[in-house]
C-alpha cells in the first residue's frame, strides 16, 4: 500500500521502495549476499541527502546489515568468527579513537561536523566488522570482487552515456554517477583491476570474456575522466602487477605497456588538443575585452 502511494506521488521513490524491500529482506537472509549488494549500490545510488550531509540512502542501507550481523554472531550455538574477537586489540583502538572524535564535541566549533564525522566513522568501523565475518571463504571474496566490478562497470557507463556539459574553456570530463571524476577515476581503476583477476582466475570463457570486457570499458571511461591522478594509480598498480605476479609476467608486462601507451597517446593526441582549444579561447577572449 505504501509502494502504491509512492508510486501515485513520485514513481522513482517507489521503485528505490521497492528495491530497498528487496535488499532489505535480502541482507537479513544471506549476510554475504547482503554485503554484495550494498557493495553494488555504493556505486550505482544516486539519490540526494534527505538529512543534510550524515543521512543518507546508501547509509540507511547499512542496518539491515548490521541487523544481519548481530544476529548471526549472537545466535545460540553460533560458530562465526567475530573480528572483536580474533583482533581485539585493533578493535578497542578504533573504539577509542570513535570515542575521542565524539569528545571533540565539547570543544568544537561546529557540533554538527563532529557529529557527522562520528556518524561516519562509526559506520566505517561496523562495516569493519560485518565484512570479516561476512567474507570467509574463497566464494565469498569472488561475489564481493564481482560485485565492485559490476559497479565500477556501471559507474563508467553511466558516465558515457551521460556525459556532462563542459563549461566554458573547460574540456568535458566524464564523472558517471559519483559526480566527480577524480572519484570516478578511482572507482575504475579498482575496477580494471578486480577485473584482471577475476580474468585470470575463471574457469569458463564466458567469465573470463566478461571480465576482459568489464576492464576495457572502465579503461575507456577512465580515460575519459581526464583524471591525472586516476592514470598515476592506474599506472602504479599495473608495475606492482607484474612485480607481484607468481606467473604469466610476460602477458603482464605486455598488457601493461599496452594500457600505458594507450594512456600515454590519450594524452599526448587528445588531451592537449582541448586543452589549446580552451586556452585559445580563453585568449580570444581576453583580448577582445575592452579591460
Amino acid at each position: 500500500m505504501l509502494t502504491g502511494l509512492l508510486a501515485g506521488i513520485e514513481p522513482r521513490l517507489a521503485i528505490g521502495g521497492a528495491l530497498g524491500v528487496v535488499f532489505a529482506f535480502t541482507a537479513l537472509n544471506n549476510l554475504t549476499l547482503g554485503l554484495a549488494l550494498f557493495t553494488f549500490l555504493g556505486f550505482v545510488v544516486v539519490v540526494p541527502n534527505f538529512a543534510g550531509q550524515t543521512l543518507s540512502i546508501i547509509k540507511l542501507a547499512a542496518l539491515p546489515l548490521l541487523l544481519s550481523w548481530l544476529a548471526l554472531v549472537t545466535r545460540e550455538g553460533s560458530e562465526e568468527r567475530t573480528f572483536a574477537a580474533v583482533h581485539p586489540a585493533v578493535t578497542g583502538a578504533m573504539l577509542l579513537f570513535i570515542g575521542w572524535a565524539a569528545l571533540s564535541f565539547a570543544w568544537a566549533e561546529d557540533g554538527s561536523a563532529v557529529l557527522g564525522a562520528v556518524f561516519r566513522y562509526g559506520l566505517a568501523v561496523i562495516l569493519v566488522f560485518v565484512v570479516f565475518t561476512a567474507v570467509q571463504k574463497e566464494r565469498d571474496v569472488t561475489l564481493i570482487v564481482g560485485a565492485l566490478v559490476l559497479g565500477a562497470v556501471c559507474a563508467g557507463v553511466y558516465g558515457l552515456l551521460n556525459p556532462p556539459q563542459a563549461q566554458f574553456g573547460q574540456i568535458q570530463r566524464v564523472s558517471g554517477t559519483l559526480g566527480n571524476p577524480n572519484e570516478l577515476a578511482s572507482a575504475l581503476v579498482l575496477g580494471i583491476g578486480l577485473s584482471g583477476g577475476l580474468a585470470a582466475m575463471s574457469k569458463t570463457a564466458l567469465v573470463r570474456g566478461l571480465a576482459i570486457a568489464a576492464a576495457g570499458v572502465c579503461l575507456l571511461a577512465l580515460l575519459l575522466t581526464g583524471s591525472r591522478g586516476g592514470l598515476i594509480a592506474l599506472g602504479a598498480m599495473l608495475v606492482a602487477s607484474v612485480i607481484l605476479a607468481r606467473g604469466r609476467r610476460l602477458a603482464l608486462t605486455m598488457v601493461t605497456l599496452t594500457v600505458l601507451l594507450a594512456g600515454i597517446g590519450w594524452l599526448v593526441m587528445a588531451a592537449p588538443r582541448e586543452n589549446v582549444r580552451s586556452r585559445s579561447m580563453l585568449s580570444l577572449v581576453s583580448n577582445s575585452s575592452p579591460m
